[in-house]
């Protein structure tokens, strides 16, 4: 029995020094922390356990063609500003396919946590005074994908 004790007590360590190294090393590591809350928010962000728990939300990945195809949101459409992609002519053809932008809004997410492309995209949106409510995911794309993880979407 005691040597079932040890042999328990070393295994947790050994899985504890791994989960440690893993933490250190994995590539979503900086998305495995504390989420974000509503105090962390900024003018017109959302948080991504909000946003996907909304209805009717179009939602715009900002990012990179490449970075779009290895993983986005279901349902979303990829704009890559950065690119030379057309966001109104984006939006448009979502209208002429039966979407309604303004049942519930827009979101808009891109890669990093700054999300500096999205704001600046949803400012050139109000300065066009579409009446559409748009949004910026908090934290961006790291957010995001640290909320799926965590509702086991991911």
């Amino acid at each position: 029995m005691k040597r079932l004790i040890v042999q328990l007590l070393a295994l947790s360590v050994a899985v504890a020094v791994v989960a440690m190294l893993v933490r250190m090393v994995h590539p979503d590591a900086a998305e495995l922390g504390e989420a974000l809350t509503l105090a962390d928010l900024g003018e017109g962000e959302i948080l991504a356990r909000d946003a996907l728990a909304m209805d009717k939300l179009l939602w715009v990945d900002l990012r990179p063609h490449a970075e779009y195809e290895r993983f986005h949101v279901d349902g979303a459409i990829n704009v890559s500003v950065l690119e030379g992609d057309d966001l109104l002519d984006a939006l448009f053809e979502q209208e002429m396919e039966g979407v309604d932008l303004y049942a519930g809004g827009v979101v808009l997410y891109c890669a990093s946590t700054e999300c500096g492309e999205s704001h600046r995209v949803r400012s050139e949106l109000e300065e066009l005074g579409t009446g559409m409510t748009v949004y910026v995911l908090a934290g961006g794309y790291p957010e995001l994908r640290r909320e799926l993880v965590r509702q086991g979407k991911l």
